[in-house]
């Protein structure tokens, strides 16, 4: 509620208006009351996003971030917690929980490095979130920004859905983006093209000082810490068949693209 409350109106990129906003003190019942979009566009995840509609999210996750790039007006939003806060630590515990069915259900499908990479993360996983914390500048992340949160008007892209908003990495949005909501044959075509071009943007919006190197090193941590998280949700129930596809191509896309980032490797490195 505190971001419809506080900053939905004063963006530079589109979101659903706000009419009500309200929860109670504890954090439930709670009332959302959002503008209706309407004559818009949507991509299927499953099918994956066009490198067309590719560019225009990254760009406009890149005008998102800076706005808040490591500057005041995101260390005034007291509310909006850290990635390493200790809630979505907890999700170490459902991976251990999770660990067995998942390694039954899905190693075949997955690389074996990789397997072996988080069973060694997840005792690890808060000291993983802390360091990764540390790498670099800090922007408001949106954190779930797949191509089933997006919506297309005109030439306008409208993010919805800020329920996981965190202060983290800006490479967080962008390899979740990337690694996801792409098609793996268009992510190793694109990938390189759709980073500079996030690069590009920040610059335009005035983010100096961070360049591809920097970038790189991070979108390598939070694809490895994003193929990892999904064994946390790797047992939902999809409810009909198009979950069941979409669970699926969200954990191995993620799972590839963390492999061939050479996630592994990076687990000796804190």
């Amino acid at each position: 509620m505190n971001f419809y409350n506080e900053v939905a109106d004063s963006l530079s990129i589109r979101v659903p208006k706000p009419h009500v906003a309200l929860v109670a003190p504890e954090g439930a019942p709670f009332v959302l009351l959002i503008e209706e979009i309407t004559d818009a566009r949507m991509v299927d995840q499953i099918e994956g996003a066009s490198l067309a509609d590719a560019e225009a999210l990254i760009a406009t996750l890149a005008r998102f971030h800076g706005s808040f790039w490591d500057n005041d007006l995101l260390r005034s939003l007291t509310w909006l917690p850290p990635m390493n806060n200790d809630l979505y630590k907890g999700a170490g515990m459902l991976v251990e929980a999770n660990w067995p069915g998942f390694v039954e259900q899905w190693s075949d499908r997955l690389p074996d490095d990789m397997i072996a990479a988080c069973e060694t993360l997840t005792p690890r996983y808060g000291e993983m979130t802390d360091f990764v914390a540390s790498l670099g500048p800090q922007t408001f992340a949106h954190t779930d920004p797949r191509a089933d949160n997006v919506l297309f008007v005109g030439d306008e892209v409208v993010l919805l859905d800020y329920q996981l908003a965190t202060r983290h990495l800006g490479a967080w949005d962008l390899a979740y983006f990337i690694s996801q909501s792409l098609t793996a044959e268009n992510r190793r075509s694109w990938q390189g093209q759709l980073t500079e071009l996030y690069l590009a943007e920040l610059g335009a919006h005035g983010v100096s000082g961070y360049g591809a190197d920097e970038l790189e090193t991070h979108m390598r941590y939070c694809l490895m810490h994003q193929a990892w998280s999904q064994i946390a949700v790797s047992n939902l129930d999809p409810g009909n068949e198009r979950g069941r596809v979409l669970l699926e191509a969200m954990l191995t896309r993620s799972f590839d693209a963390a492999h061939e980032a050479g996630g592994p490797e990076l687990l000796t490195r804190f």
